[in-house]
């Protein structure tokens, strides 16, 4: 018995892998369910790993990927995230997570330098990667030292903005960038 051949579709983050055998079901959605309005000719490049990986988990379609950043945030590759000059730990967690008495479905600990997510079945992975965000957007606020009540629009965004590219930078996160990390 063979190894499947395998077909990759690049991606602007990465390139999408599945069997050969799969090789039409993903171009057709590729070009029917997943680009939308596009003005060139070919798919390559312009689909995200995040809308492959979507596609094929909601039509169980088996895949590998191979990310530019060596990271998916939820695809299991890293547990990791630098903001500013901290490594935070993410932490999916079933135990409830309580902030002044009231539950919610993340939290950052900037002494431990962790960030812990609910990993509720009731919620999607969307919404556990937007409450990632969200929990790194504090992250980004207080590394920068951010007084949002004393500092008017433009300097809160302007320092907002430049944690933002100091997280995609340190991480691996731009368009094209490919940077090699310990695990």
């Amino acid at each position: 018995m063979t190894d499947p051949i395998n077909w990759s579709m690049p991606c602007f983050d990465g390139e999408f892998i599945v069997d050969d055998k799969k090789y039409g079901e993903v171009a057709h959605a590729i070009y029917e369910e997943i680009i939308e309005d596009t003005s060139t000719d070919t798919c390559r490049g312009v689909c995200s790993l995040f809308d492959m990986i979507d596609w094929a988990n909601k039509n169980n379609v088996p895949y590998s990927t191979n990310s530019t950043q060596d990271r998916c945030m939820f695809g299991k590759t890293t547990n990791k995230i630098t903001i500013g000059c901290y490594d935070y730990t993410i932490n999916l967690t079933k135990e409830p997570i309580i902030v002044n008495n009231s539950k919610c479905h993340g939290k950052i600990d900037y002494h431990a330098h962790e960030i812990s997510i609910a990993d509720d079945d009731c919620y999607s992975e969307q919404s556990k990667e937007q409450t990632l965000w969200h929990e790194i957007v504090h992250g980004i606020i207080r590394y920068r030292n951010i007084d949002y009540g004393k500092v008017d629009e433009e300097t809160f965004v302007d320092e907002l903005a430049t944690g933002l590219y100091l997280l995609c930078k340190s991480n691996g996160l731009l368009p094209g960038q490919n940077i090699t990390k310990d695990k």
